[in-house]
């Protein structure tokens, strides 16, 4: 699940529209590489988003629009795993990430399979994106609000952590700003 219900409001406009150094769209490029590491992708907009939920539409991908998104990125993961109920897992990506490396993303999906835990990428010190939740989960994840996303569920479930350590910066990189591009 790839999550595009943001405002980008540091950005000053649509940044998940905007081009990259290299050409590329920030959030078609980390649409790209999510869908070539999960079986079924879907893409969470706010609702009456056109320009996003068009631009993901017109690349082929399924869009999920969040009634609530403006609310939280709690919102929209809720919303994302309710339309999507009958997964597997999730591997929760941000849109604004358009850095990691597909064959990063194909590990984590390889991880997940192994270890069946939430799978947590962390870069040196830090932790990353996406983190992939087990279906046991779900119940929980639709219950998030509020701007914490998923970390009321990490917190509760900190010994089914499962962390997947990379060298791949991609997994902390996004774009809040135009000097991020």
């Amino acid at each position: 699940m790839l999550l595009a219900g943001g405002a980008a409001r540091r950005f000053g406009g649509n940044k998940l529209l905007a081009t990259l150094a290299n050409g590329d769209v920030v959030g078609l490029s980390a649409a790209a590489h999510l869908a070539s590491a999960v079986e079924r992708m879907v893409v969470v907009v706010r609702a009456g988003d056109e320009a996003n939920r068009a631009a993901f539409s017109a690349a082929g991908y399924e869009v999920v629009p969040c009634l609530d998104a403006d609310k939280g990125m709690g919102h929209s993961l809720a919303c994302g795993v309710a339309a999507t109920r009958d997964s597997a897992a999730w591997m929760v990506a941000l849109a604004d990430m358009p850095s990691i490396d597909p064959a990063t993303l194909r590990l984590l999906a390889a991880c997940w399979r192994r270890e069946d835990s939430i799978i947590l990428p962390r870069c040196g010190a830090s932790a990353g994106h996406p983190v992939i939740f087990p279906a046991r989960f779900g119940e929980e994840l639709m219950t998030l609000h509020g701007d914490r996303g998923a970390r009321r569920v990490l917190d509760a479930h900190e010994h089914e952590i499962y962390e997947f350590i990379t060298d791949d910066r991609g997994v902390l990189y996004d774009v809040d700003t135009p000097a991020d591009l």
